[in-house]
């Protein structure tokens, strides 16, 4: 009622910006801790996915520059109700697990 929105808008706003603050957070936590790349994870929620979301799910991109999608580079959970997520790639981590 403050501002005017809806109560529905208002929690596609806040869902929206803790999303973008999570994203950024990961991301700079990667690159302290000098993780160079990681594994896109879509979250398969939502009814409506972005079907260049879901066929990014479980590819590999840089940390630095994100992944190319739909005409722009980008990072998980950083597009409007994204609630996609990111996995890092620890050089070596996966030979040990035997994968």
């Amino acid at each position: 009622k403050r501002f005017g929105i809806t109560r529905r808008r208002a929690e596609l706003i806040a869902r929206d910006q803790n999303n973008k603050a999570t994203a950024t957070l990961t991301r700079v936590r990667q690159k302290e801790l000098g993780i160079k790349q990681a594994i896109w994870l879509h979250s398969h929620g939502g009814k409506t996915p972005r079907p260049s979301h879901v066929k990014a799910d479980g590819s590999v991109y840089d940390i630095d520059k994100g992944m190319y999608l739909d005409g722009k580079w980008t990072w998980p959970g950083v597009e409007i109700n994204c609630r996609c997520v990111s996995r890092s790639v620890i050089p070596g981590l996966e030979d040990l697990m035997g994968k």
